[in-house]
């Protein structure tokens, strides 16, 4: 009735050379995004224009969240089409490095060359933080992927798995509820 084979893969091989073109290009553009962002909030910190500032809050906020989903998704991707785990893990530590250190250098320009007075320093803090977290996703989602096709499993199988989780994570419920009555 139901084929044995693999459930998961361990990388997808059918993106030509304009597919790494383009998704190579879309990460360049996710990074400036955030990039960007980061800008926006230094701005947003020197405005004195209530009408002004409010409208940067909402640019910035829309800036940070696409990027956010852009550089998610770019990056879960491109390690999906990489042949080696260890390739996907450099190419996403070069990309979190490259955009933590160019949101660094923004802000020291800003500081030092241009016109802000002083930056809170978490703002590039957070902004790392929150591409570290991009590259942790990344990595972990394409990680649990590799893994999952190591293993050989077959519909049957993962059907009995799910049941067993249901009826213990049930179980376990029902022996608590009986506890506190």
């Amino acid at each position: 009735m139901f084929e044995v084979g693999e459930v998961a893969m361990n990388h997808f091989s059918d993106w030509s050379h304009w597919s790494w073109i383009l998704w190579s290009v879309l990460l360049v553009l996710a990074g400036a995004l955030a990039v960007a962002a980061v800008i926006g909030v230094i701005v947003l910190g020197e405005l004195r224009d209530d009408r002004l500032q409010m409208q940067l809050f909402g640019i910035t906020a829309l800036l940070g969240l696409v990027s956010f989903f852009g550089l998610t998704v770019v990056l879960i991707n491109i390690t999906r089409h990489l042949p080696a785990g260890k390739w996907s893990v450099l190419v996403v530590l070069v990309a979190v490095g490259v955009v933590a250190s160019v949101q660094a250098v923004v802000v020291r320009a800003a500081v030092t060359e241009y016109f802000v007075d002083s930056v809170h320093p978490w703002v590039w803090r957070s902004a790392a933080l929150i591409v570290a977290a991009i590259g942790v996703v990344a990595i972990v989602n394409d990680g649990l992927n590799r893994v999952a096709a190591s293993i050989p499993t077959s519909v049957t199988f993962v059907v009995q798995v799910v049941v067993v989780g249901v009826v213990g994570v049930g179980a376990y419920l029902y022996s608590n509820v009986k506890q506190t009555q």
